[in-house]
């Protein structure tokens, strides 16, 4: 299996492998990140990733929020990054970045399994969705590992400055919250390594708007074509409305 357990510990006990015999998740400390903004080049290592693969793929999550979680950083009494979608498309780089694939799963929340209503007006997503469609997250991340490959890279839009392991570190946004979570279903993934910030990418190539955009927003770099596509949609990928969905 992909993920491995996390060593026996005093704050995690050892757990077998497998998606379904697993312990309850646990709460981490708060997260210790800043969103600092996206840097304007790709470094060396990154390039090097893009260019040696022939398929891309770009994905997005969505998980629980509340009102000013954003702000204080999910640090609020029982808050926590908790991913409730999954959304990834699989692009051809030989083809003109043809898409040749797509993943969408909804993933049921165990430390808050009730959405909040601020959560479900920003993305659509109702409690029903999640109870009625939802997996646990261990089942959703194989099936996202499955759909993406090992060596595949991963763009999703955003970084985080994490302050968490004596160090600083700039990393894909997205990424450090799946590692989050896999952490805290006593799961060792690592992700950071092969994720690229897309919107490092579009800055990179003279997309300045980007800079001003989140990934609720970011279609709008696709101009009239993109917005009628979202329109025609719904509102978002699976007719949703709301300003964020993972697929789309």
């Amino acid at each position: 299996f992909f993920y491995l357990p996390r060593p026996p510990s005093s704050r995690s006990p050892s757990r077998s492998v497998g998606r379904s015999m697993c312990a309850a998740p646990f709460r981490l400390a708060p997260p210790r990140v800043s969103e600092p903004g996206s840097p304007e080049c790709l470094s060396e290592s990154a390039k090097r990733l893009l260019e040696r693969s022939p398929i891309w793929v770009v994905y997005d999550l969505e998980w629980t929020t509340w009102e000013g979680a954003m702000q204080r950083f999910w640090s609020g009494d029982g808050e926590e990054m908790e991913v409730v979608q999954i959304g990834a498309c699989k692009l051809d780089v030989r083809n003109g970045l043809r898409e040749v694939g797509s993943l969408s799963i909804l993933v049921q929340p165990a430390l808050s399994p009730t959405l909040s209503d601020y959560f479900t007006n920003l993305t659509g997503i109702s409690q029903e969705d999640v109870s009625s469609r939802g997996v646990p997250f261990l089942d959703a991340l194989h099936q996202f590992h499955e759909f993406a490959g090992p060596d595949t890279p991963l763009l999703s839009w955003g970084s985080f400055l994490v302050d968490e392991r004596g160090t600083q570190e700039l990393v894909a946004g997205d990424a450090y919250v799946l590692e989050r979570n896999a952490e805290m279903h006593g799961r060792s993934v690592q992700y950071c390594d092969r994720c690229v910030d897309a919107r490092t990418l579009l800055l990179a190539r003279g997309f300045e708007r980007a800079k001003e955009l989140n990934s609720g927003r970011a279609y709008q770099l696709g101009g009239a074509a993109a917005e009628a596509d979202l329109a025609a949609c719904g509102g978002g990928a699976d007719g949703r409305q709301g300003q964020h969905d993972a697929l789309w």
